[in-house]
């Protein structure tokens, strides 16, 4: 008997722990943040402190280099300052994926696009 409950906790908890993992993952993915690493030189353009140069430099710099893997990694980019890092107001989600402020004027992201009704 007593195994039969220990069994069934355990299953509950890994229950759980699947649940709050997809919750989790959604919550992240209908945020509207665009992940660092996967968005387009005018996404990153509109990042508060990003010219368009610059934007085409984190680009450039991430393909001929492969990825972020922390924020300060963009300190590496041509004309990419500690001030400008800081107006960017990155931040790294628990996967440690960093992601981007919400473009202003911009409710969904090309690189990244939210499942809407089609007008159809």
């Amino acid at each position: 008997m007593r195994i039969r409950t220990y069994t069934l906790l355990a299953l509950v908890l890994v229950a759980a722990l699947v649940l709050l993992n997809y919750t989790g993952t959604a919550v992240a993915q209908s945020s509207g943040k665009a992940t660092l690493n996967k968005a387009s030189a005018e996404r990153l353009a509109k990042v508060p402190g990003v010219t368009p140069a610059l934007a085409k430099a984190i680009v450039d710099y991430r393909t001929k280099n492969g990825a972020f893997k922390k924020p300060d990694d963009l300190l590496k980019v041509p004309g990419m300052t500690q001030d400008i890092l800081k107006k960017m107001s990155l931040q790294v989600d628990s996967k440690g994926v960093i992601l981007l402020p919400a473009a202003k004027g911009d409710g969904d992201d090309e690189d990244e696009p939210s499942l809407k009704p089609s007008k159809c």
